[in-house]
């Protein structure tokens, strides 16, 4: 699946990641771009659900400027999934 971040003041555009693991229900990992510094791909980089309800509206993402997740809480879309894996969980 995919994770979509909404669109802010520093994220004009919002934001993508590739979920690459489901580690917990409120950590995952993901690939992507542009987090750290232009240009830059992470892969398995920790995501943590810091959402009141435990939605996922809310995430802290890993950081590689502090080797770690940061401080910061980003408003989410929430994800996004194939056709395939829309099947899976209908079939759970």
């Amino acid at each position: 699946s995919v994770l979509s971040f909404e669109a802010t003041h520093a994220m004009r555009a919002g934001h993508v990641a590739t979920v690459t693991e489901v580690v917990s229900d409120r950590v995952i990992k993901v690939t992507h771009a542009n987090w750290s510094s232009g240009g830059q791909i992470e892969r398995n980089v920790e995501v943590v659900d810091v959402s009141p309800n435990n939605d996922w509206s809310a995430v802290k993402v890993w950081y590689g400027r502090i080797g770690k997740v940061g401080t910061s809480a980003y408003p989410t879309n929430g994800f996004i999934y194939s056709a395939a894996s829309k099947q899976q969980l209908a079939s759970l």
